[in-house]
């Protein structure tokens, strides 16, 4: 894990209202730069649990498609980001901006 671009991207949403308390939408590469979990927290709820490399991976291909406006990391409040030198910044949702159907977006992913 990357310390220094961990600690800027807590400085970056630390920006907003001086606090923790608000929901942020991150930019998909400025949340996996420094991202090496060996199990993403974004993909905490599915079996496997697939790397940080891979779900960046797969939601940049997302991006670069040309239905899709944008791919966007949710974060809310996690106070043990502050604290736990051992975790990346939390999250478990990514928000897609595509036009395309369903079935087209699980196609992709």
């Amino acid at each position: 894990m990357d310390l220094a671009a961990r600690q800027s991207l807590i400085n970056w949403i630390d920006s907003f209202n001086g606090s923790f308390e608000t929901e942020i939408a991150i930019p998909l590469e400025m949340y996996f730069d420094g991202n090496d979990e060996a199990h993403c927290c974004l993909t905490v709820n599915t079996i496997g649990c697939p790397s940080s490399e891979r779900v960046h991976q797969s939601l940049k291909a997302l991006l670069e498609c040309p239905d899709t406006h944008d791919v966007l990391i949710r974060f809310t409040d996690c106070d043990d980001t502050k604290t736990d030198d051992d975790i990346w910044v939390l999250s478990v949702t990514a928000w897609v901006i595509i036009k395309a159907s369903p079935e087209l977006i699980e196609y992709r992913i």
